[in-house]
């Protein structure tokens, strides 16, 4: 494209500021940080300069800091659709919409699936709250009930219980950076989960600073299970789904210094498998053969209670959404807390 053409011939002047116009644009939205004001500032600079050659006018600039916003005055606004208020630094998952969607007199398959698809969580923050509209629907989907059919009272009661839910804590807020000052190094912790309705899978960054450790919730993901499943298939289809999900994360921090990767499981049946032991059906065969591409990722286990994947396939209210989800297992960021593998 013409415009990757221009910024390209920047690329020895200011090869910082032309690798985050490369990467860091999604149609017209740029955005980009740095590790302070100075950074940014001169960021904020070089980028005007390459696009104003090129006929585009950088306007609308957002900041945690004030001394590089166009209106000071603005404490909110969206990251590529997710509101953030730029005062606490947090994104936020609004359930407004689906609360007024879902919220009618009459409460049909149709209008369950609009208030659920109303709920904008591309990273996944929200998925052990969203995952139990979900679970409904999939009940729903099952009895054959009709679009504008009204729905049976039992799940029209457990929707509206939901729903009340929701209406207690209209949002999940999370910050919006996982990692604040010189990054040493980084580590990526993922966990998978399994039941008969659903399964999860989850990536927490562990962030280790000059002065301290953090870590955080990244992305996540839930999905209703497939029907007929036994439940070690289910835990490898979500170990699977972790998999996937966890090469898509280290492509994206390539440029960090990621310093281990760590995938847990709570089901023996799944690291038995990925030990390549005993002979497999051509389902197990298959996952366990992507699984293993990645040499550079190790399996471990972790104990049910202690996985923060176990709270997406089950679905819980806002409310219940604890530091487990948030932040992982509290050992996560000491190597010597972490659970005892099994032999």
């Amino acid at each position: 494209a013409p415009i990757k053409k221009h910024i390209s011939k920047y690329k020895d002047v200011y090869p910082k500021t032309v690798l985050a116009l490369e990467e860091d644009t999604y149609v017209d939205d740029l955005q980009a940080g740095g590790e302070t004001v100075e950074e940014l500032n001169m960021f904020k600079k070089e980028a005007t300069q390459i696009l104003t050659e090129a006929g585009f006018q950088l306007h609308s600039w957002h900041s945690n800091e004030n001394k590089l916003e166009n209106d000071v005055e603005c404490k909110t606004t969206k990251i590529l659709g997710i509101p953030w208020n730029k005062k606490s630094d947090q994104l936020s998952i609004d359930f407004t919409a689906c609360i007024n969607n879902g919220n009618k007199e009459v409460i049909t398959k149709r209008k369950i699936l609009s208030a659920i698809n109303s709920v904008f969580d591309v990273l996944g923050f929200s998925a052990p709250v969203t995952i139990t509209g979900k679970i409904l629907y999939s009940r729903l989907c099952l009895l054959k009930v009709g679009w504008d059919q009204q729905i049976p009272k039992e799940l029209s009661d457990e929707w509206q219980h939901w729903i009340k839910a929701l209406n207690n804590n209209i949002t999940v807020s999370i910050p919006r950076s996982v990692a604040s000052g010189k990054i040493i190094e980084v580590e990526l912790h993922g966990f998978s989960d399994a039941s008969k309705l659903a399964v999860c899978a989850c990536i927490y960054v562990v962030v280790n600073n000059q002065n301290r450790k953090t870590s955080n919730l990244l992305v996540a993901k839930a999905r209703i299970a497939p029907k007929d499943f036994s439940i070690p298939r289910l835990e490898l289809v979500a170990a699977h789904t972790l998999s996937k999900l966890m090469s898509h994360v280290r492509k994206t921090l390539m440029k960090y210094n990621i310093g281990g990767v760590y995938n847990w499981v709570d089901s023996t049946a799944v690291l038995y498998w990925l030990k390549e032991k005993g002979s497999w059906t051509q389902f197990v065969r298959n996952r366990v053969h992507h699984i293993l591409k990645d040499g550079e990722v190790k399996w471990l286990y972790v104990p049910t209670k202690e996985n923060p994947s176990d709270l997406g396939t089950r679905g819980v209210s806002p409310e219940k959404l604890s530091s487990l989800w948030f932040n992982g297992p509290m050992w996560l960021k000491q190597k010597e807390k972490w659970p005892d593998q099994l032999g």
